[in-house]
């Protein structure tokens, strides 16, 4: 069996601000089935492109590089436990919904304010 050619980086700062460092960040934060979901793909997907038997869509490594961003803000706010608890729970902040539907749906803009609103411990 023979190991799929690296992923070329275009530039030094992709060997620590790219789409792979950002995926890798991502699943040791919340592992792989919340990444997947939030995401939006198959939970077998970001295995694949993290051991490059598949190389992503531009479209799916800004979505992984937002992620970074909202997870990067998420874990200021809980620890790591409490942020997969939040992701999957229901906010009120958000009229009930599920972060991680809200980021997939909407982005970093759907769930920010919510986010902000724990963070300053508001009640809804």
């Amino acid at each position: 069996m023979t190991m799929p050619a690296p992923v070329k980086l275009r530039s030094a700062a992709d060997a620590v601000y790219g789409p792979l460092v950002a995926l890798d960040r991502a699943l040791t934060a919340v592992g792989n089935n919340t990444t997947a979901s939030l995401l939006g793909v198959s939970k077998s997907q970001p295995g694949r492109w993290r051991s490059r038997q598949e190389q992503m869509s531009a479209v799916n490594a800004s979505a992984i590089v937002a992620l970074d961003a909202f997870l990067s803000l998420v874990l200021q706010v809980f620890t790591r436990e409490q942020a997969t608890l939040w992701l999957v729970g229901s906010e009120p902040f958000l009229g009930g919904a599920r972060p991680v539907d809200v980021f997939r749906l909407r982005g970093l803009a759907g769930v920010l304010p919510a986010l902000q609103a724990v963070e300053q411990g508001a009640f809804a």
